[in-house]
C-alpha cells in the first residue's frame, strides 16, 4: 500500500470500525525491499509483533505509535517473511523463505535457515541453533509457509520439504509451546515434493486438523487428494473423502463454520462448501471466479453469523492487481 483515502501511508495502518483512518505508521524501514506479508502476533502485554515484507518491528499496546525498544529485524533475501508467532512467554518464532541471514542491530546472524526464534524484545536466541525449513521443489512451486497456534496453543508451520535436514517431517508440522518439535504430530503421507505443496493448515475443536494444498495420493490412497483431514497424531482420517471431483484443483484457503461444514477456495477460483465427510454440500451455492492466473491468493475469512467474506487478487508472478472482495 501507498495511500489510503489520499494519505500516504507506508504499508501498515490502522482504521476504526468505519473505515477511517487512526494511524498510519512511520517505521523502521531497516529493509525496504518487497516480500512476504508474514502477518502478525500478539504478546501477553497487548504488543504486537509484526512481520512485513523482510522486517519485523512492534507497535505498543495503545496501537498508536512504534515499539522503539524492540530489536527490529530483517533479512535480504527471496521472499521474506511468511509466519509468526509467539509463545506463553512472549517468544516469538519467524519462518519464511529468507535463507540463513538474519540481521539486527547487533550484525547479521546466520545459524538458522528459514526460521528463527527471537525473545520477547526481538532478540535472536542463539542457543536456538542448527534450525532449518528445507525447500528443494522446482521453482514453479511456492514456497508458502506459514505459522499458526491450535486450540491446544501448540503452533502449527505448514508448507516446506523438511525440517532440520529431516524430510519424514514434511507439509505440516507441530511445535511444542517452547518451540521445539512436537514429535507425537507426524503427517508422514506427502510423497515427493508434497510438502512444498501445502497451502493451509485450519486447526479443529476436537483435535484434527484440516490440510489443503496440491498435494495427491496422500498416504498412498488415490483418493486423498489437495485437501485431506489429519488426525490429533497426524495419522489420515480415511473417513473423510474429498475425491478428486473436480479436477486436479489445489485448496488454497479453508474455512470450519459453527456446523461443521467446511467451505474452501481452489486454484479453479471456486468456493465451495463440503459436508463433514468431505462430499460435497449441494445446497450452498458454489461460486466461480476469473482471474489472469491465481496461484495461492484466495482466501476466505468466516464471521460468526457464518457468513463469508472472500478476496485474492489477480496476478502474474505475483504482481497483484487487488480485486473487491466479495461478501456472501
Amino acid at each position: 500500500m501507498i495511500s489510503y483515502q489520499g494519505i500516504p501511508i507506508q504499508d501498515l495502518i490502522r482504521i476504526d470500525a468505519c473505515g477511517n483512518l487512526l494511524n498510519a505508521y512511520s517505521y523502521p524501514s531497516i529493509f525496504a525491499s518487497g516480500g512476504g506479508s508474514g502477518g502478525l502476533a500478539k504478546q501477553s502485554d497487548g504488543k504486537i509483533v509484526v512481520a512485513l515484507g523482510r522486517q519485523t518491528f512492534r507497535l505498543n499496546s495503545d496501537y498508536n505509535s512504534i515499539d522503539t525498544t524492540f530489536v527490529s529485524g530483517y533479512t535480504d533475501a527471496n521472499t521474506g517473511l511468511l509466519g509468526i508467532e509467539t509463545n506463553s512467554n512472549d517468544e516469538i518464532i519467524i519462518v519464511g523463505n529468507f535463507g540463513t541471514n538474519w540481521t539486527t542491530t547487533a550484525g547479521t546472524i546466520t545459524y538458522n535457515s528459514n526460521m528463527y526464534k527471537l525473545n520477547s524484545s526481538g532478540i535472536p536466541d542463539s542457543s536456538w541453533n542448527g534450525k532449518s525449513l528445507t525447500w528443494t521443489s522446482p521453482a514453479s512451486e511456492p514456497f508458502d509457509t506459514s505459522a499458526r497456534k491450535d486450540y491446544s496453543g501448540k503452533i502449527m508451520i505448514d508448507g516446506f520439504e523438511g525440517i532440520n535436514g529431516n524430510s519424514s517431517y514434511k507439509g505440516v508440522i507441530r511445535l511444542n509451546d517452547d518451540f521445539s518439535l512436537d514429535t507425537t504430530f507426524q503427517a508422514s503421507g506427502f510423497g515427493a515434493y508434497g510438502g512444498n505443496t501445502v497451502f493451509t493448515c485450519e486447526p479443529l475443536l476436537n483435535g484434527q486438523y484440516l490440510i489443503g494444498g496440491g498435494f495427491q495420493n496422500y498416504s498412498g490412497y488415490s483418493n486423498q487428494d489437495f485437501l485431506v483431514r489429519l488426525n490429533n497424531d497426524g495419522t489420515l482420517d480415511t473417513t473423510f473423502d474429498f475425491g478428486d471431483y473436480i479436477g486436479n484443483q489445489y485448496v488454497f484457503d479453508i474455512q470450519t463454520q459453527s456446523t461443521g461444514k467446511i467451505v474452501i477456495a481452489d486454484s479453479g477460483n471456486n468456493v465451495i462448501r463440503l459436508n463433514n465427510d468431505g462430499s460435497v454440500d449441494t445446497t450452498f451455492v458454489s461460486g466461480s471466479t476469473t482471474s489472469l492466473s491465481v496461484y495461492n491468493d484466495t482466501k476466505v475469512l468466516l464471521f460468526p453469523n457464518d457468513y463469508l467474506l472472500i478476496g485474492g487478487s489477480r496476478s502474474e508472478e505475483h504482481t497483484s492487481e487487488l480485486q473487491s472482495p466479495m461478501y456472501l
